[in-house]
């Protein structure tokens, strides 16, 4: 320890301090003295009981434990396809790559949490799982009404959640909720297991489908171009932390009581846009949707439904779009067809398409002259010099022996 350390120290003990420090603590005072005067008269501990009880009642909810309350609703399939105006709704939904469930339960995750920026000071005041049960959709969320709540919170979702058994689905999860809910439960050092889950973050794959189309990729904006919903009377999800602080400072439960509906239906939107995206993928219908991501993202599991994806929308595929299309029914034996792409790409100067050409007619019709007419039109390189010498070599000897090239 330093004098100034030392000095410091001395100070404080005899009860004076620097100015520096002063201001601090007056600021700390200032605010300290700020949340108070904003608490209600009677927030004893006896009117805060009688406050969360009577939220719990209003959410049709249990106070469980201290600053707990546990909201538990199961709701009707068909009333969740009315809401959303469905035909049909799959309660195991597949996208393309996504390993079949088995006997594993997906589990619908998401979070209201007092800040947006994560770190120590952030955390989940609101926590809700969904899951299916035959016809019926269990819906949990779990609702801290004061910070000693949080333990309690934290065990309640892990003991809903099994690893061996489970599968998560969130929506921006893997970004925000897991890794936010990660650093609550180390500092209440309580184990963590969620990372042992297989884990589904659907905004992937609507990113993959639609981020070329959309302004923006959240919630709300698939909720509106993909499942054709529009909530009414929603509280924003950005107001929740204020709404939170309005019951924690006031025992105002108004708004609260909004951002609990307002995160229920959030659930509910990530089940329908589960089994709304795997019918997208199937569908593949043209406009807003990113044909050539469907193609690029079937391409691996099923390359034949990614030609037919592709052949479907053909009008509107860009350059790059067919060009795949061209590599896929290459592929699939259909010379022909890739042909005329490629003819029809070349005209417009497309050097994949020129090289193809020039190839398909050197080693599979034998036209050399053709080749040799595309090749002259591929832009400058050591590539194109070495091909136009071969097929002058082939011109000049007329010799047509497949070389070392390939289509």
């Amino acid at each position: 320890m330093n004098l100034k350390s030392r000095l410091s120290r001395l100070q404080s003990q005899s009860g004076s301090m620097s100015p520096a420090i002063a201001a601090k603590n007056t600021g700390l005072r200032d605010r300290l003295e700020n949340l108070h005067r904003h608490r209600p008269v009677s927030s004893s501990p006896k009117s805060l009981l009688a406050a969360e009880t009577d939220l719990a009642k209003t959410l049709n909810g249990r106070l469980v434990s201290e600053g707990l309350i546990r909201i538990r609703n199961r709701i009707p399939v068909p009333v969740i396809m009315q809401h959303y105006g469905l035909e049909t709704l799959d309660l195991n939904p597949r996208l393309p790559g996504e390993p079949g469930t088995g006997d594993r339960c997906n589990r619908y995750l998401d979070t209201e949490t007092t800040g947006l920026s994560g770190g120590s000071g952030t955390l989940s005041f609101l926590v809700g799982c969904a899951w299916t049960e035959e016809t019926q959709i269990v819906l949990e969320q779990w609702l801290i009404t004061r910070f000693s709540g949080e333990p309690g919170l934290l065990s309640a979702l892990s003991q809903c959640l099994d690893p061996e058994m489970d599968r998560l689905v969130s929506y921006n999860g893997k970004s925000f909720d897991l890794p936010l809910l990660r650093s609550r439960f180390r500092m209440h050092a309580l184990p963590w297991t969620l990372d042992a889950i297989p884990h589904l973050d659907l905004l992937h794959p609507v990113r993959r489908l639609f981020a070329r189309h959309w302004p923006d990729c959240r919630l709300l904006t698939l909720e509106k171009r993909l499942l054709n919903f529009h909530r009414r009377g929603d509280l924003p999800g950005a107001e929740a932390p204020d709404a939170w602080f309005d019951f924690i400072r006031q025992l105002s439960q108004d708004r609260l009581v909004r951002t609990v509906r307002h995160h229920r239906d959030d659930i509910l939107s990530l089940i329908v846009a589960h089994s709304r995206l795997a019918q997208t993928v199937i569908d593949a219908p043209s406009g807003e949707i990113d044909v050539l991501g469907i193609a690029r993202w079937l391409m691996a599991e099923d390359p034949r439904k990614a030609c037919q994806v592709l052949q479907r929308s053909y009008v509107s595929l860009d350059e790059a779009g067919k060009l795949l299309l061209a590599r896929l029914l290459k592929r699939n034996g259909e010379h022909q067809q890739a042909r005329k792409i490629w003819e029809s790409l070349a005209e417009e100067n497309c050097t994949e398409a020129l090289e193809r050409l020039a190839k398909y007619h050197e080693h599979v019709t034998k036209a050399v002259n053709q080749a040799h007419t595309y090749c002259l039109k591929l832009p400058e390189g050591v590539a194109k010099r070495k091909r136009i010498a071969r097929l002058e070599m082939k011109m000049q000897s007329g010799s047509y022996d497949l070389l070392t090239d390939r289509i």
